[in-house]
C-alpha cells in the first residue's frame, strides 16, 4: 500500500511539472488589476482539466494495482493451503507405514510367508520319499516279500503329507487375510486423507 500511495504522489508530482509552466504563467505579469485574459483563463481551465485526469488516471491505475495485489495475495493462500495439504499427506502415509499396527501386520505375513516355503520344503522331501518307498513296495512285491511295513509307512507319510497340506492352506488363507487387512489400512488412509 505504501509503494501504490508513493507511485500515486509521483504521478501528480510529474503532472504538475508537465503543466506547471502554464499555471505558472496565469498568475504572472497577465493578471492585471486582479483580472486575467481570457486566452489565459482558458489555458488555466485547459491546465486543471489535464490535472484531473492525470488524477483519475492514476486512481484508475491504483485500482488496477489494487485488485492485482489481492490476486496475488488469494494465489498465495491458495498455494499455501495445497502445500499444507501436501505435508499432511505425507505426515499421514509416514504415520501409516511406521505405525505399530501396520508393522505388526507386515511383520506376520513375512512370518506366514516363510512357514509356507518351510512346508512346502517338507512336502517335497516327504513326497521324495515316499516316492522311494513306493519303489521299493514294487520291488518286493516282485520277490514276494511282504510289503506291509512298507504300506503302513507309505500311509503314514500320505496322513503327514495330507496334514502339511492342511497347514499349507490354512496359511495361505491366513495371508490372505493379512493381506486384505493391510489393504483395507492403506485404503482407510487415503479416505482420511481426502476428507481432511
Amino acid at each position: 500500500m505504501a509503494e501504490l500511495e508513493e507511485s500515486r504522489r509521483k504521478l501528480v508530482i510529474l503532472q504538475l511539472q508537465r503543466h506547471g509552466g502554464s499555471l505558472m504563467n496565469m498568475s504572472g505579469p497577465n493578471a492585471v488589476n486582479g483580472a486575467v485574459s481570457a486566452d489565459k483563463s482558458s489555458d488555466k481551465n485547459m491546465g486543471w482539466g489535464d490535472l484531473k485526469d492525470a488524477v483519475e488516471e492514476a486512481n484508475t491505475l491504483a485500482g488496477d494495482r489494487l485488485f492485482e495485489l489481492h490476486e496475488t495475495q488469494e494465489d498465495n493462500l491458495i498455494l499455501s493451503k495445497q502445500l499444507e495439504d501436501l505435508q499432511g499427506q505425507l505426515k499421514d502415509d509416514n504415520y501409516i507405514f511406521t505405525s505399530k499396527p501396520y508393522t505388526i501386520l507386515s511383520d506376520q505375513l513375512h512370518h506366514l510367508n516363510a512357514e509356507i516355503e518351510r512346508y512346502k520344503g517338507l512336502v517335497e522331501v516327504l513326497q521324495n520319499d515316499k516316492n522311494q518307498f513306493l519303489q521299493r513296495e514294487k520291488e518286493m512285491c516282485a520277490k514276494g516279500e511282504s510289503v506291509d511295513n512298507i504300506k503302513q509307512s507309505i500311509t503314514s507319510y500320505e496322513a503327514k503329507i495330507e496334514e502339511l497340506e492342511h497347514q499349507i492352506l490354512k496359511s495361505m488363507a491366513e495371508k490372505n487375510d493379512l493381506e486384505i487387512k493391510v489393504e483395507e489400512s492403506l485404503q482407510d488412509s487415503g479416505k482420511k486423507r481426502l476428507q481432511g
